[in-house]
């Protein structure tokens, strides 16, 4: 199974309560490549220093979290975001009514032939199940 995983699963394989991190946990186990674009970097540094500066993670949490991060990203194949894929993703963005970034990451899992798209987001989910995508979100 290939297994895109936008940006809101990656981190709750870091942040989230126990019951979202273990869905997304079995998600990942049960992939064979895990994929995602390479603004999902960006996007969860920046969601790990929110959940810190919410309150969600103490210092000591935070120096955990991207520990952590940093080792799920290396077991991530990372999709290029160059001007191909920028442009599919504007068509999903206008056809599917996403927002930029999740147009990306639809993109980017139109472009590896991704078998589910993992996510935590409901539009994208839905417009994954609407292209014919395996979807898996947590409960």
């Amino acid at each position: 199974m290939i297994a895109y995983f936008d940006t809101s699963m990656l981190v709750k394989l870091l942040v989230d309560d126990e019951a979202y991190r273990a869905d997304a946990e079995r998600i990942w186990l049960e992939a064979d490549h895990l994929v995602c674009a390479e603004v999902g970097y960006v996007e969860a540094r920046a969601a790990l220093a929110a959940a810190r500066r919410g309150g969600r993670l103490d210092d000591a949490d935070m120096r955990v979290a991207k520990e952590q991060f940093e080792a799920l990203w290396e077991q991530v194949n990372v999709v290029a975001v160059d001007t191909v894929l920028v442009r599919a993703a504007g068509d999903i963005a206008e056809l599917d009514g996403l927002r930029g970034y999740e147009a990306v990451h639809l993109a980017a899992a139109v472009a590896v032939r991704a078998t589910v798209v993992a996510s935590a987001d409901r539009q994208l989910i839905g417009a994954a199940r609407n292209r014919g995508f395996g979807v898996a979100q947590p409960r």
